[in-house]
């Protein structure tokens, strides 16, 4: 990709839900492009579309119209066999709820991501074990996610995110669960791994206190982008 292109791009997105014979609007015509190196929040009410319009940038949900394009590749109206191996090939998600396997050490949740992708077990472990260090877990390679605090789990479920050297990371209110200055923390390292790396980050969030890490904060109301700056909106 070229410096500065848009690794990921909404066009016109647009969707509704039908609920019984109600037919109820999510997004209506959302446009939005993210760079690499480039830091994103989308931030609004509840129910303003956020994690929806997260969801189909992330080719997990399908737009009712619009596109979406990844790495410069129109990725709507794919089969989804060739969806989910665009999100295995360029795709890092980031879960409010952590989303570890709780009988797995700490290591073994990070693997997982590797075992998707048919990354051998030597190869696997070292990638695992290099990303819990970039993460600051060094030390907490055979430890379950119970005997670790909440922002060690973010942590665990960011270098799962990170392992496999994904273009994009996609993350729903990676903060929601962790104290101020843990969440500080968190959406620190996430930029630190984006900039350097030459990543993108969108991050949905109602924590306005993290908008200083941020390249752009997004607002979004019924369904709208209503503005977009360098501060909450």
């Amino acid at each position: 990709m070229l410096p500065g292109k848009p690794l990921l791009e909404a066009r016109r997105v647009a969707k509704t839900f039908t609920l019984g014979k109600v037919a109820v609007p999510a997004l209506r015509g959302v446009d939005m492009a993210v760079a690499a190196g480039e830091v994103v929040l989308l931030m609004g009410p509840s129910g303003s579309g956020k994690t929806t319009l997260l969801s189909i940038l992330g080719c997990i949900l399908a737009p009712t119209s619009g596109s979406v394009a990844v790495m410069g590749r129109e990725a709507s109206g794919l089969p989804e066999a060739e969806l989910a191996r665009v999100r295995l090939a360029h795709f890092g998600f980031i879960f409010q709820g952590y989303n570890l396997f709780p009988t797995l050490f700490a290591e073994e949740n990070v693997r997982v991501s590797l075992d998707l992708r048919g990354v051998g077990k030597a190869d696997a472990v070292a990638r695992s074990r290099a990303a819990l260090e970039a993460v600051g877990l060094g030390d907490k390679f055979r430890v379950l996610p119970r005997d670790l605090s909440g922002g060690q789990k973010q942590r665990v479920a960011i270098a799962r995110a990170l392992v496999a050297e994904p273009e994009i990371l996609l993350a729903d209110e990676p903060t929601a669960a962790l104290d101020s200055e843990t969440g500080k923390a968190v959406i620190a390292l996430l930029r630190e791994l984006a900039v350097s790396h030459g990543r993108c980050v969108v991050i949905v969030t109602h924590d306005a206190r993290i908008a200083a890490f941020a390249d752009r904060v997004i607002r979004i109301e019924d369904g709208r982008i209503t503005g977009q700056g360098q501060e909450p909106l």
